[in-house]
C-alpha cells in the first residue's frame, strides 16, 4: 500500500509543477503590454445542459464535496443524485464550486461529466481559449472577486452575474498561441495523472479492509 501511496504522491508533484508552470506563463502574458482588458463574460457563459443521473457514476460527477480546496481538483465522488438531472459537462468546460469561495475549488474538465447546481459550469467559446481562461480563473484574485459579491455570512455564495464582470487581460493572438501549445499537452499529462490517481486510489481502498480483517495477505 505504500507504495501506491508513493505513487500517488508522485503524481500529484507532477502536477503541481506543470501547474505551477502554466501559472506563471499565463501571468506573463496576461502582463503584456499588448494584453487587453476584457471581462469573462467576452469569452465565457454559464452552461444549463443536462445528463441523465442515471448515466453518470461516481467518475463521473462533480459537487461541492468531491472539489477539493485550494485548487487541488477533485476526488472519487461519494454520493450521486439518486433521481433526475444534472449539469452536463464536456471537454474544456471549467467548474467552480459557487459555495464558499474562499475554499478556491475549481477543475478543469476533460471528458464527458455531470456536476451538481452548486457548481458553476464556464464554457467559453471558443474550446481553444479554454486552458487561458482556466489559469485566468486559478488565480487567488478571481476568488477574491467572488468573496467580494458573494451572499450570506455562514455558507457565502457568489454571484453570477458579478462573477462574470472579472477582468481577463487577453494577451496578443502570438502570445496566446505559445500558451495553448504549451497548455494542451501538459493539461492531457494532468488528466492522465489524476485518472491514474482514481485508479490507484480505488485498489488501495478495495484492499485496505481485506488486508485488515485478515481475508487476504502478502507472503513474504
Amino acid at each position: 500500500l505504500s507504495l501506491i501511496d508513493r505513487k500517488i504522491e508522485n503524481n500529484n508533484k507532477i502536477n503541481d509543477n506543470l501547474y505551477e508552470q502554466l501559472t506563471l506563463f499565463c501571468s506573463h502574458i496576461s502582463a503584456s503590454s499588448a494584453a487587453e482588458r476584457h471581462t469573462l463574460s467576452d469569452f465565457c457563459s454559464y452552461t444549463s445542459q443536462k445528463i441523465d443521473s442515471s448515466e453518470l457514476n461516481q467518475n463521473d460527477y462533480v459537487s461541492t464535496d468531491n472539489l477539493l480546496p485550494e485548487k487541488q481538483g477533485i476526488t472519487i465522488a461519494k454520493n450521486l443524485p439518486a433521481v433526475g438531472s444534472a449539469t452536463l459537462c464536456h471537454n474544456a468546460d471549467i467548474l467552480v464550486s459557487n459555495i464558499r469561495p474562499y475554499l478556491k475549488k475549481i477543475y478543469y474538465c476533460q471528458r464527458k461529466m455531470g456536476c451538481s447546481s452548486d457548481v458553476l459550469n464556464i464554457r467559453t467559446t471558443k474550446e481553444d481559449l479554454a486552458p487561458f481562461i482556466y489559469f485566468c480563473l486559478r488565480q487567488d484574485a478571481f476568488f477574491a472577486h467572488m468573496m467580494a459579491g458573494s451572499k450570506g455570512t455562514k455558507m457565502p455564495r457568489g454571484d453570477k452575474n458579478q462573477i462574470m464582470q472579472y477582468t481577463i487581460m487577453m494577451p496578443p493572438t502570438d502570445l496566446m498561441e505559445q500558451f495553448i501549445k504549451l497548455a494542451r499537452p501538459a493539461m492531457l499529462q494532468i488528466k492522465h495523472n489524476e485518472d491514474d490517481n482514481n485508479n490507484l486510489l480505488r485498489i488501495r481502498n478495495y484492499l485496505l479492509p481485506l488486508l485488515m480483517s485478515g481475508q487476504a495477505t502478502i507472503s513474504d
